[in-house]
């Protein structure tokens, strides 16, 4: 991994703007691509920041530089990898809190041998019942994914279940639940360790 300087107001030179650009891919106007760390981009860093959820300081240090480049980002309808590839989702299914391996340790290594590039894991709220369906299962299964070098796309299976189906515990009807799930401080947590390359 290449090891970038911290930066500041203040600071000029090749390496700001790579910054400066990597802002602007962000969605963070930086000012002029112009290598000069000036109050405005100031201003997108400490915008960007704020938005990654990260210490709001304005200066990038390794945080900051991970969370600009480990990331995915879209542009004009493009799914695109920290140096800009553009990356076309290729993966499989994968039944985590029903089978036999529910946090992929067994099973991602040979998904990955097929050339995916993308795990679509179905999960559940830990209100479920289902045994499997724990936070800590949920961190387990989307670091085993990213080991083998795959996207782990969570599908929260209690929110895609048959909308008109009185029997489901799925439809709008748990909108407020699943809101809780993902914002819950266990859930961000997990999350937040995955440097945005969870879907």
């Amino acid at each position: 991994m290449q090891v970038r300087p911290t930066l500041q107001q203040g600071s000029s030179g090749e390496a700001v703007k790579e910054l400066q650009r990597a802002l602007k891919r962000a969605g963070f106007d930086p000012g002029p691509i112009d290598g000069d760390f000036e109050p405005v981009t100031a201003a997108a860093v400490r915008s960007f920041q704020a938005a990654r959820g990260l210490v709001v300081v304005g200066i990038v240090g390794p945080q900051t530089w991970r969370a600009l480049f480990e990331t995915f980002y879209v542009h004009n309808g493009h799914l695109h990898d920290s140096s800009g590839e553009c990356v076309v989702l290729r993966g499989v299914n994968k039944m985590a809190v029903w089978d036999q391996d529910p946090t992929g340790r067994n099973w991602f290594p040979q998904i990955r041998r097929t050339g995916a590039n993308v795990v679509r894991i179905v999960w559940l709220m830990g209100t479920s019942g289902e045994p499997a369906a724990t936070v800590s299962n949920m961190d387990k299964v989307i670091q085993n994914c990213r080991i083998n070098n795959m996207i782990p796309m969570i599908e929260l299976h209690d929110a895609t279940m048959a909308l008109g189906d009185p029997d489901t515990r799925g439809g709008w009807t748990k909108l407020a639940d699943i809101e809780r799930f993902w914002t819950s401080a266990d859930v961000t947590s997990v999350l937040k360790n995955t440097n945005g390359t969870c879907f």
